[in-house]
Order: structure tokens, then sequence, then C-alpha cells
């Protein structure tokens, strides 16, 4: 086994070696009509930015706009339209955070605005959430009789409207640095500047002094409350403790919901609490047995660094999300395939863990697994990229494969290189290599029983053999769509070209959320191009 792993590394070693000889002087592609090899790059680089920026302005523009309309919907406290727009804004983070990991723009000011769109997508949760909760407390207050669950509906309000206010800190407090990120890109920022002075309008009236009930003077405390630690991290153990009549039963709450109970022994209690999932902020306890209540306790939940692992075996992934040393339960990860072209979302099950087969096309593949943080007191977390074949040969057979290939198209290449139309990859040289009418014979494309994300893979590649079988465009399927419309501009396919170009490169490259009715328009397209009029 040791031997054939030498032979396959020296072999690779060889054929890096013959590629290297020709560093100085490139043979397999130059830019037509371009001396300088760097002016080459210079307009690679010009193209990946265009393409960058038609993503991700589009988006940016959307997710300031969004969070106004959520904050408005809540304002006419149309709360199954803010539910709608709330999700509707989620959606747009998850491509954001997608987005930001396809074009490796970690680290970056765009990075930032994404970090700063998570914040502000929790902020707008708890505001619909919690609106709304706060309504139904109002109704059962002034309909309860028991004085007991009076005092449990004062402290749920108190408690709702701490969260309140704390959301809307968190959207005003990085404002600034939000609406000079978007304006630096030319973004409207006008709607998202007015929804922070909504927001903060729409807590201060939930928040001040109510005078909608009847109003109840609660007594003092009948039961003692502690929390410790007074900080803690996902993972930790938050220890409710204190003094009760003996023999009586004590439930805890968090935020206004249950987290626990506990029988008083002789008159003291203690209720453990792990921190899973939640926001990271100040939250309230207080505790409840019968009639009798304690007062409320605060206490902070600080953010944890998250660690996210990925394997593949063929079609087959896995990986972990952990923090603190204990893994994340419950948690979304989107798996990432070939720089965002394909994505996945998978759940982790108990100790972090997650597998799943993903149904990978034949070849070459890399994968990587994202964690955007949500629902979690964590910072979102992003795997190692990895690469995976599926089918082909095996790790020796293809060192050997590049090698002759190598030696052959170096001397090939030599000979030809004048006489040779330039083409972006040797692949693409060797498909164009094949005269048309060898090829397999057309058969209609169908994307009956596929997803939305494949059906649209499927037209694309249709549309480059279309491209390439009617109108002899060679290499089709290594270009992009903009290409190949490009090179269809003088034929009768030019206009449809152009249009499946815009929708594809909207759907797919921008991450925007789509549905059928987009995917039969790129079919309607598609047809057009391979059977068009005239």
């Amino acid at each position: 086994m040791k031997g054939a792993q030498i032979i396959t590394a020296i072999l690779v070693l060889l054929c890096v070696g013959l590629l290297a000889m020709q560093a100085e002087e490139p043979l397999l592609w130059t830019a037509e009509g371009t001396e300088n090899p760097a002016e080459a790059d210079l307009s690679a680089a010009e193209k990946i930015n265009a393409k960058s920026a038609g993503s991700l302005l589009p988006l940016m523009q959307d997710l300031l706009g969004q969070g106004s309309t959520v904050v408005l919907s809540v304002q006419v406290k149309d709360f199954e339209s803010a539910q709608k727009d709330l999700k509707k804004y989620s959606e747009m983070t998850r491509s954001m955070d997608s987005l930001v990991v396809k074009l490796d723009l970690t680290g970056t000011d765009i990075d930032e605005f994404r970090k700063k769109s998570r914040e502000n997508m929790e902020s707008l949760t708890t505001l619909v959430n919690g609106t709304e909760r706060l309504e139904e407390v109002r109704v059962e207050y002034q309909d309860e009789k028991d004085p007991g669950k009076v005092y449990s509906l004062v402290y749920e309000g108190e408690a709702l409207k701490k969260e309140l206010q704390g959301a809307a800190t968190t959207y005003e407090k990085d404002a600034n640095r939000t609406v000079a990120i978007g304006e630096k890109y030319e973004a409207d920022t006008t709607a998202y500047k007015e929804s922070i002075g909504a927001f903060r309008a729409i807590v201060g009236e939930e928040t001040k002094a109510d005078s909608r009930g009847p109003g109840i003077a609660l007594p003092p405390p009948a039961l003692t409350l502690a929390v410790e630690p007074m900080e803690a991290r996902f993972g930790d153990l938050v220890t409710l403790r204190g003094t009760a009549p003996a023999g009586k039963t004590v439930e805890a709450f968090v935020d206004s919901r249950p987290v626990g109970t506990a029988t008083s022994q002789a008159g003291n209690y203690a209720i453990d609490y792990r921190i899973e999932k939640g926001r990271a902020s100040p939250h309230l306890a207080y505790v409840q047995a019968g009639k009798a209540v304690s007062g409320l306790v605060e206490f902070t939940v600080l953010t944890s660094p998250a660690d996210l692992t990925l394997a593949a075996n063929k079609s087959v992934v896995s990986g972990t999300l952990t923090a603190n040393g204990r893994g994340v339960e419950g948690a979304e990860i989107i798996l990432l395939v070939d720089d965002g072209a394909l994505t996945a979302a998978l759940t982790t099950g108990k100790g972090g863990d997650y597998e799943e087969e993903i149904g990978l096309p034949e070849g070459r593949h890399t994968l990587q697994a994202v964690f955007s943080g949500e629902g979690f007191p964590l910072d979102p977390a992003e795997s190692p990229e990895i690469v995976v074949e599926v089918g082909g040969f095996p790790a020796g057979a293809v060192a050997i494969i590049l090698l002759l290939g190598g030696a052959g198209g170096y001397v090939y290449l030599r000979h030809r290189r004048k006489k040779e139309e330039a083409l972006p990859v040797l692949a693409a040289r060797l498909e164009a290599s094949i005269p048309l009418e060898e090829k397999e014979e057309e058969t209609p494309l169908t994307i009956a029983g596929l997803t939305l994300e494949e059906a649209a893979g499927a037209l694309w590649q249709g549309l480059a053999d279309a491209a390439e079988r009617h109108y002899g465009v060679r290499g089709a399927r290594t270009r992009t769509p903009r290409e190949i419309a490009a090179a269809l501009a003088g034929t009768p396919a030019r206009e449809p070209a152009a249009a499946f170009a815009k929708l594809y490169e909207a759907v797919r490259y921008a991450g925007f959320p789509y549905g059928e009715e987009e995917v039969e328009r790129l079919e309607a397209i598609y047809h057009a191009v391979r059977e068009p009029e005239g």
C-alpha cells in the first residue's frame, strides 16, 4: 500500500513539474489579442468583481428594505403579515450567509454587514413574537380571576417588555455602521433609517405603564430566588435556587417560558437550567409555587465561538457542530457544493452530529458546511473546504493520466500553439475536438421529478448543449450563461439566450428565493433557444 502511495506521489510531482516548465510561457490559454498575461488576469478579476457586485448589491438593498417592512407590519398590529415578512427576511439572511462564503468575503465589510443583518434578524424576531404575545397576555390578564395566574401574567409581561427593550437597543446600536456600509455600496438606506425610529416607538408604546387593564398591586415576593452564575455561556448549567414552603412544587420561568420544576425540601429548592437555544443577551427569571411568586432576577448569556467539521464519503456528508466542548443539537447547517452552485439544509442531532446523503453527480466537487448562529448564543462557523470525487478513477490512475496527458499535451501544444483557437481550459478543447455529428443524438430535456435547484441546473446544461449543437458554440459547458448569450449575439437565439442569462444569474448567483414560476420561465426560454422562431 505504501509503495503505491509513493509511486502516486512521484507521478503527481512529475506532472506538476511539467506544468511548472510552462510557467514562464503559458501555452494552454492566453487572452485573445493580449501579449501581457497580467492584462488577462486583470480582466478576469474585473469580471469576478462585477459578478460579485451583481449578486450582492440587490441582496443588500433588499435586506435594508425588508427590515422596515417587518417593523411596519408590527406597527399596524398585522402579525400575520409580520410573520410572513420575517420569514422572507430570514431567507434573505441565509442567502447572504451563503454568498459571503461563496465569494470568499469573510472578514470584509460585506461580512460585517451580513453579521449585523443576522443580529437584526434576531431583534426583529423578538419584536414580532414579543409584541404579539404581549397583546395576548393583556387579554388573558383582563379575563383571569385566579390571583396566582394573574401574578404570573404580570411577570410574563414584564419579561416580554425587557426582551423588547433589549431587542430595540441591539437593532439601534450598530445602525450607523450598517448605514455606512450600505451607503458605501450606493444602497438606499432611507427605509432602514426610518425603521429604527419606528422600532423604538413600538417598544416605547408597549413598555410604558399599561393603562389598558384594571391594574393590580403585587404583594411582596413570597419566594426567594437567586441565579448562579449571573453570566453564562452555551452549555453551562444555571441554577435557580431559593426558599419556598416545604413540600410545595416550584416552577421556574426564564423569559416567561417554563424551564423546570422542583419540590421544596425543608424549605429549599434548586432547579438547574442548561443554556442551549436562545439569544446572547440579558434574560429574566422568576419562580412560582401556587399563588406565591418570587421577584424578577436578571442574568446574562454571553456569546461563544462554535466549531464545525465536515467529511464526505462519495455522496454521504457528515460532521459535527460543537461549542464549549458540547454538541449543538437542533442547529441548521447549510452545505455549499461547488462554491454555492448547489446548497442543502441539514439539521444536527444529539451530540451535534449530522449525516445525510445528498446525491452528488459524478465528478469532482468542493464542499463546505456553514452555521449561521441563528437561534443560539453562538458565533457563526464554517468548516474547512473539502474535495470529494464521485465515480471516476482511483487516485493512482488519475496521476498516471495526468502525467501522460501533461507530457503529451506539452509536446502537442508546443507544435500547434499558433494554429489553435484559445480556450479557457484543456477540458473544453478535448470536448470541442469531438465532431458534432459524432456526438450522441440529442434527447429532449425533462425536469420532471427534480427539485427546483436541480431543475435550474439541468436547464442551464441543456441550454449549453443546445448552443453547442445548433450554433457551434464550442466548450459551451465551460462558459457562463452570459458568455453563451454573447456567443449567440448574431443568431436567432440572441434574445432568449440573453433573457435566460439574466434570470439564471438572478436566481442562482445572487441566491434569491425562487419557485416554480421562475423555473417554468427558465424552461420556456430554454426551448426558445433550442427552437428559435425564424
